[in-house]
């Protein structure tokens, strides 16, 4: 299958190479700087106060960034060797696992959990500088470890940034009703699960991208290079592929893709800080 590579922070540079267009900026909620906030960012120095920064660090766990702001979707209890690294704010959905942990750390000041408590659906929406963070739940078909259906058992994280809309759709395994849809909105960015068993087929889940409007789409959730290029060959012949060939990338509004694009990201955990600190 033909791909294009590139090492390279910013998706610009991806862009580039594979001759693809830019799009217009997106009308997506942008937050202000958030000057004086307590945060162990790493890049909080060099990051361009423009810029998400999209870590991929394994199963379907992601970092999602600003200067200032360090969202991790689907946590489930390590992203680094360093001590250091602490989250602003974690998501966690329940299907196994890989999605969650049940002792987070208690210096992270925001937990938002995707599943049902005592009955009650989870409902969140969580205004920090720099970002937003909001989730719109869906059913679960209990076909993992034989759990039960669980009705509201999983949720879609969006989180907005930079003018930027992504939307993290953890284990996602039903398709979205209209009022699902609506409530998500638009979507810049969609890290979609693409395990070829117990989320929802590649084909599926690239409609589902498609129709909320995202011009980029992350795989996650995927166990082998097997498992991948399955992906990756549903999806070629209506959508570029652009492997990254590292963890991170940094986008804005002004590096979107003018047509779709997936965008494959190499997971790994996020260096430390400083060697004496792993």
């Amino acid at each position: 299958m033909p791909r294009n590579c590139c090492a390279a922070l910013s998706v610009a540079i991806a862009l580039a190479v594979t001759g693809v267009a830019r799009a217009q900026a997106t009308p997506c909620h942008s937050t202000p700087p958030g000057a004086g906030l307590e945060a162990t960012v790493p890049w909080r120095d060099y990051l361009p106060r423009d810029r998400v920064r999209l870590h991929f660090i394994e199963q379907s766990t992601f970092v999602i960034g600003t200067r200032n702001v360090m969202a991790v979707a689907d946590f489930a209890g390590f992203i680094s060797h360093d001590p250091d690294i602490l989250p602003t704010v974690v998501t966690m959905n329940s299907t196994h696992l890989t999605h969650k942990t049940d002792r987070p750390d208690p210096r992270i000041p925001h937990v938002l959990r995707g599943w049902p408590v005592e009955g009650v659906p989870a409902r969140h929406r969580l205004e920090l500088p720099e970002m937003v963070i909001r989730n719109v739940t869906t059913d679960t078909l209990g076909t993992y470890d034989d759990q039960p259906p669980v009705k509201d058992g999983n949720s879609v994280f969006v989180f907005e940034a930079a003018g930027l809309c992504i939307g993290h759709f953890s284990h996602l395994q039903t398709p979205l009703t209209p009022d699902q849809q609506q409530a998500i909105g638009h979507l810049d960015v969609a890290i979609v699960p693409v395990d070829n068993g117990w989320a929802m087929e590649p084909i599926e889940m690239a409609a589902i991208a498609r129709t909320l409007g995202a011009r980029i789409v992350i795989p996650s959730h995927w166990f082998s290079e097997t498992t991948l290029e399955v992906f990756l060959s549903d999806l070629t012949a209506e959508w570029a592929v652009v492997d990254i060939d590292q963890p991170s990338v940094d986008l804005s509004p002004d590096t979107l893709p003018g047509t779709p694009m997936v965008m494959v990201l190499r997971p790994g955990f996020l260096p430390c800080t400083a060697p004496a600190r792993c």
